[in-house]
């Protein structure tokens, strides 16, 4: 993550709040108002980048410890 652009960095730990917040890849494009799409290529930038697919269960929570700090928390 570290070689990551800030931006980016700071996108794929948003797309990760999301996403984890109710597994669902459709709700988590309406809440960051962005095409399914794109969380679809957010959630696979961040599976090359880390190695932690976050379809999987173990792994999802596996990354929601790891980057607790650095997610920005999602808005409801």
């Amino acid at each position: 993550m570290a070689a990551l652009e800030p931006d980016a960095r700071a996108r794929l730990l948003e797309t990760l709040a999301h996403y984890t917040a109710t597994g669902s890849v459709k709700a988590a494009a309406a809440s960051l108002y962005c095409h399914r799409n794109t969380v679809v290529n957010r959630l696979q930038t961040f599976r090359e980048v880390t190695g932690l697919d976050l379809t999987v269960p173990s792994q999802a929570a596996r990354a929601l410890v790891l980057f607790a700090d650095r997610r920005a928390a999602p808005e409801r």
